[in-house]
């Protein structure tokens, strides 16, 4: 009877380990993996930023519609001889027609160009430049998650570490080699090591959900990340990245198409005193004892700009004053982003700099002092401080190191959106 209860106890926890091995995988089927581009292509389809500086475009792109239209046509109907103000049908003489205002034809056209050049302009400086924008963010965003990641993998190490050192410790202890205070030590430093791994678990779950929000997604939507900190020096002249940015950067080419609009809209202004033409067709309908006479009457006319001096003249000063602002506010934004450039290149030559003293100094120096502590320690060689000062200084040096690559990463994103895209290869 015990052995067929043992049996069965033995078949349940192993239905019981199948059944969490399944869920398991099943869990990690279902984890959406992403690369960085794909990262940025879900942000910038989803993101509510870019959603926002798309209608702010399509907002634009409306007004050239409205700029198109010509001035809407009068329709005029006009009764005499009435026996009584609602007595239309008693009438003398009756006017129906149509009365049309036909501007110059250039005037048409300037504003059509005003308004294509200004819906140009929304869409690189605010549309355009709100992707660059968000693309950056989730550059930094899905590095810091592997930072996280990193980290977290080091921290482990570190308490496994630790663990191991509690246990050399109680192997000395046993053989009366060393006092328990070590033993105790140990054991603090074990406990400690647990809490600072816990500590970075949270921190990957934290940075998880701000990339999530940024891919405009719930904040604990899981997602296996597919890349690493990695570094590959960037082989370019600051000179050559300044030129790049000229050409691509959307808010200067937004402040470009700004001023030529504004240029635009100055001409359009100085061409108002030039009068526009009135066009009137009407169908007269006069009735008298004899009968009634039908003609068309035809009427022609044309503004008179005799204020000029006061109308026109504010619209001229007013166009030419915001034509210097856009040109103004043009160079602005061009030596912004030039700074921007130079600041950028001097952060990624300098991140670049302790990348590689980590790399190849520094690492190495941590990783070969734990391993000579540890076998003295193993020997009774070295003090229990001197072992745990060296762990405590390799977890720190691979911790630096990995904030190092991750700092170069985001300088390099810096970079990137300073130039207004990718840098060539």
């Amino acid at each position: 009877m015990r052995h067929n209860f043992r049996r069965m106890h033995l078949f349940t926890t192993a239905m019981l380990l199948c059944m969490i091995n399944a869920f398991a995988q099943t869990a990690s089927v279902r984890a959406e993996t992403l690369t960085r581009d794909e990262a940025i292509q879900i942000a910038l389809s989803s993101n509510p930023e870019v959603a926002a500086a798309r209608q702010n475009w399509e907002i634009a792109k409306a007004r050239l519609i409205q700029a198109r239209a010509f001035p809407d046509p009068e329709l005029g109907f006009e009764y005499e001889e009435l026996s009584g103000v609602s007595s239309i049908d008693g009438y003398g003489e009756r006017n129906v027609g149509i009365n049309q205002r036909v501007e110059l034809p250039v005037k048409w056209w300037l504003r059509n160009k005003v308004a294509k050049k200004r819906s140009d302009a929304v869409k690189m400086a605010v549309f355009e430049m709100t992707k660059l924008e968000v693309a950056t963010r989730v550059k930094t965003a899905f590095d810091r998650v592997l930072l996280a990641q990193e980290i977290l993998e080091y921290k482990k190490q570190d308490l496994q570490l630790a663990q191991d050192l509690l246990q050399k410790s109680q192997v000395r202890f046993e053989a009366g080699d060393v006092p328990e205070l070590e033993v105790l030590r140990a054991g603090v430093e074990a406990g400690r090591a647990e809490n600072r791994v816990t500590i970075a678990r949270n921190d990957q779950l934290v940075f998880g959900a701000a990339l999530n929000s940024l891919l405009g997604r719930e904040a604990n939507r899981t997602m296996v990340l597919n890349g690493d900190l990695t570094y590959s020096p960037l082989k370019t002249d600051l000179e050559g990245l300044r030129k790049l940015s000229i050409d691509l950067r959307p808010d200067l080419l937004g402040s470009e198409l700004n001023l030529a609009a504004a240029r635009s809209n100055k001409s359009a202004a100085m061409l108002s005193i030039v009068p526009d033409v009135n066009i009137g067709v009407y169908r007269q309908s006069i009735r008298s004892n004899f009968g009634k006479d039908d003609y068309w009457h035809v009427l022609l006319g044309i503004d008179l700009p005799i204020w000029a001096m006061f109308r026109q003249r504010g619209e001229i000063v007013q166009a030419k004053a915001e034509t210097a602002l856009a040109d103004a506010e043009r160079n602005a934004v061009r030596y912004q982003l030039l700074l921007e450039v130079e600041s950028a290149f001097l952060d990624l030559r300098a991140a670049a700099e302790q990348v590689q003293l980590y790399r190849d100094r520094i690492l190495h120096e941590a990783q070969r002092a734990y391993e000579v502590a540890s076998l003295s320690y193993q020997e009774g060689k070295a003090s229990y401080l001197e072992l745990l000062e060296s762990q405590r200084a390799l977890t720190d040096t691979r911790v630096e190191y990995a904030q190092a690559l991750f700092n170069h990463k985001s300088a390099l994103a810096a970079l990137e959106r300073a130039v207004g895209g990718n840098l060539p290869e």
